[in-house]
């Protein structure tokens, strides 16, 4: 995926707008392992949020979005035992989208994994493709 962003940067003739924003939460209070461990270091998890957009990549209007996040558990014991994943380090991609918008006739096509919000902050993630048509208002003020 970094890859295929690199090689839109790399494309664009026009001056494409990007927006980077990252987060880290870094939980001081730490856990302690499970109760049937002897081990007993805390486990101090850091988890970075990550989320970035290229809007206008060679063809105005058309857009990316990558959001995803990666996490590190300082202190956890190694796994060691064959066949058992290590979850020390984990990481996923939560959204992954490419974007046309026409402002002039306002439709906007999306293909990819994108993230809806509902009613109290339910969210939900979708893989497909939406389509989306906003014709003006015209409406009159007296």
């Amino acid at each position: 995926m970094v890859l295929f962003v690199g090689v839109l940067v790399a494309a664009t003739a026009q001056a494409a707008e990007l927006r980077l924003r990252a987060d880290t939460l870094f939980s001081l209070g730490g856990t302690r392992p499970t109760l049937g461990s002897t081990d007993s270091r805390m486990q101090v998890p850091l988890t970075q949020f990550l989320d970035l957009a290229l809007d206008d990549v060679g063809v105005s209007g058309l857009g990316l979005e990558i959001s995803g996040l990666a996490g590190l558990t300082f202190g956890a014991a190694p796994v060691t035992a064959p066949g058992v994943e290590d979850q020390r380090v984990s990481g996923h991609l939560a959204v992954g989208l490419l974007r046309y918008r026409n402002e002039k006739y306002g439709v906007s096509l999306t293909a990819g994994r994108q993230r809806m919000t509902g009613g109290a902050g339910r969210v939900a993630y979708l893989d497909g493709l939406a389509v989306e048509a906003r014709r003006p208002a015209h409406l009159d003020v007296a």
